[in-house]
């Protein structure tokens, strides 16, 4: 998983409803779950880097990080989002 140019292609196996979004001049995988609660991987730009840590901030009502969870291995990062998923409150359709 990265967020480089090829990274539109490899987000799908993350799942429906994450898109790459430019943030403060880098580029994320985002995702809003429509409830007040977004998500927001960062720090995978892989230019030559073989271990790549991302970092994971979950935000509420778009203003404020509740929580931050940093140095994730790239190759985790698919299980800590489906975690959080499963940790959200009931998502509005």
């Amino acid at each position: 998983m990265t967020c480089s140019r090829n990274g539109t292609r490899r987000i799908f196996h993350l799942g429906k409803g994450y898109s790459i979004k430019i943030f403060d001049l880098e580029r994320v995988i985002y995702r809003d779950f429509g409830n007040g609660y977004e998500v927001e991987v960062c720090r995978l730009n892989t230019n030559k880097k073989k271990n790549v840590y991302g970092t994971i901030h979950i935000w509420k009502d778009k203003n404020r990080v509740i929580r931050s969870i940093m140095r994730i291995p790239r190759e985790q990062i698919k299980d800590r989002l489906d975690e959080i998923v499963s940790l959200m409150p009931v998502l509005e359709k």
